[in-house]
């Protein structure tokens, strides 16, 4: 998955790099439920190794992307996070994300997972 996500030109895949080892990675790229609207662009994947948290690495990596964007036609950055995943729901309230009240209930090995929808408004 992640090869033909690395070989996809319209996907944009930046790493965090600490004495030679991936310690981190964010992706965005066309939003899925609009993909001719170039004005609107989707954050796919935000990790950090654990114990990379809370050391602004993750803000680091949103700060290029964001900075990207508002050099480009791109009005708004979506993403889906858990419902569960309280830490990744604070930061990006933090960055600026507002919750937009839309959900996907996706099944995950007999259990009901709820994602919510995220939008920052760009400059």
């Amino acid at each position: 998955m992640w090869t033909n996500i690395f070989n996809d030109p319209i996907e944009t895949v930046y790493v965090a790099e600490l004495s030679g080892q991936l310690i981190g990675f964010i992706n965005y790229g066309p939003c899925f439920n609009k993909k001719h609207d170039e004005s609107i662009k989707e954050l796919r994947a935000l990790y950090l190794c654990p114990e990379y948290f809370s050391k602004g690495i993750g803000s680091g990596l949103m700060e290029i992307v964001l900075q990207e964007l508002n050099n480009s036609d791109c009005k708004r950055l979506t993403l889906w996070v858990l419902s569960s995943n309280k830490q990744a729901l604070n930061f990006y309230h933090k960055m600026g994300f507002k919750l937009t009240g839309e959900t996907q209930k996706e099944e995950l090995h007999s259990q009901i997972l709820v994602d919510l929808e995220m939008v920052l408004l760009l400059s």
